[in-house]
């Protein structure tokens, strides 16, 4: 019984990701950016009340960038590999590495990271330069936790899995990375009632 409902749930999903790609990763981005955020607050953090302001801010930014962006973003890479000399995509593990530099030099360290502690610092009431300042005083530690973390699930997801599933498989991983990211940036910030 739970194996044919498993069964049918990854046919739905292989479904909508294939019809609807741009549609069911901006919904499983927001809703695992929500429960990410949940289970950071009331678990890792022992809240004994959800802040609501900081769920809704988890939310949007897991919908628009962990859902939206990223699958624009994750389209340009084998444009990229093409503009690149053959050797770098020569072999699917070469593909893969290829991918993964892409991801980790330059969209976490320049793009992901800075976009998150902006957008969120300032959803969540931070001035920008409030929230440059947090960026700049956990910017390191993000960047080095994102290199441990993703390197290798970003390898075996460019390398084993089909393209139409490496915004959803980036979201399952993102579930965990979430937690952490959620809890670094909140870590000692006090924000200010707007």
């Amino acid at each position: 019984m739970v194996m044919v409902m498993v069964g049918q749930t990854l046919r739905r999903v292989t479904q909508a990701v294939t019809q609807r790609p741009m549609l069911t990763n901006v919904v499983s981005g927001g809703v695992l950016g929500g429960v990410g955020d949940v289970l950071c607050q009331l678990k890792v953090e022992g809240a004994e009340e959800l802040d609501c302001n900081r769920l809704f801010t988890m939310v949007v930014f897991g919908a628009a960038y962990n859902g939206g962006a990223i699958t624009y973003i994750y389209s340009l890479y084998p444009r990229c590999l093409a503009l690149l000399p053959r050797g770098f995509s020569s072999t699917a593990s070469r593909a893969a590495v290829s991918k993964l530099l892409m991801d980790q030099v330059v969209h976490c360290p320049l793009i992901y990271t800075p976009v998150y502690y902006l957008a969120t610092g300032v959803m969540q009431g931070l001035s920008v330069g409030e929230a440059t300042t947090q960026l700049r005083d956990k910017y390191v530690e993000t960047v080095v936790a994102c290199a441990g973390f993703w390197t290798p699930f970003m390898f075996l997801n460019f390398r084993l899995l089909p393209v139409r599933f490496h915004v959803l498989t980036m979201q399952a991983g993102n579930l965990a990375w979430n937690i952490y990211l959620d809890f670094i940036s909140h870590r000692s910030l006090e924000i200010k009632p707007s």
